[in-house]
């Protein structure tokens, strides 16, 4: 949500897809009041919404629960991105209850993970990672918000190469056989 009324101002956006869910904190609001501004009404995801582009197909799966204990960042979307051979798998801010909701929903197993919520570590944390089983993965963080260190011993223990964003700008680019990083500085 941080940076979603920027991104609708600065990028030519023409849908918006959200869980079925309505925020009350000040940057839900600023996303609101831009995604009217540019003239977008949002579409509540409620069911998985399944497109292909080119050659990679995606796939979105809402929340299962109207209703989280937890966090709102148990709204996210999981959107799933399959290249090829190549499996992405962007969890969102997801926690916890939300994380285990998607052994239910898709294979776990991924080439490529996006670490939810800027590698916090929760109980699930450790049998989510192994079930995904990850190549690569990135974690969105700053020297201000970094990553749990037990999230990083985790990546780690499973072998993959983490990237962390508070180092630079990650780019991963598939050819649909096999995944090949960049990471600039």
């Amino acid at each position: 949500m941080g940076g979603a009324a920027k991104l609708i101002k600065n990028i030519g956006i023409s849908r918006i897809i959200t869980p079925d869910y309505d925020g009350d904190s000040a940057e839900y609001k600023s996303y609101l009041a831009a995604a009217e501004t540019a003239g977008l009404t949002p579409t509540r995801l409620t069911q998985k919404l399944t497109f292909v582009l080119d050659d990679v197909q995606f796939e979105i799966y809402p929340p299962e629960q109207s209703k989280y204990d937890e966090s709102d960042n148990d709204y996210s979307l999981a959107l799933r991105a399959i290249h090829g051979e190549n499996k992405f798998l962007f969890a969102g801010d997801a926690e916890e209850e939300r994380l285990s909701e998607f052994k239910d929903e898709f294979p776990l197993s991924h080439t490529f993970l996006k670490v939810p919520h800027h590698g916090r570590y929760n109980g699930y944390t450790k049998e989510f990672i192994d079930a995904v089983s990850p190549e690569l993965v990135v974690i969105t963080c700053s020297e201000r918000n970094p990553p749990d260190s037990e999230t990083l011993s985790v990546l780690d223990s499973v072998g993959c190469q983490t990237f962390l964003t508070k180092n630079g700008t990650a780019k991963f680019i598939s050819d649909g056989k096999i995944s090949e990083q960049h990471n600039k500085f």
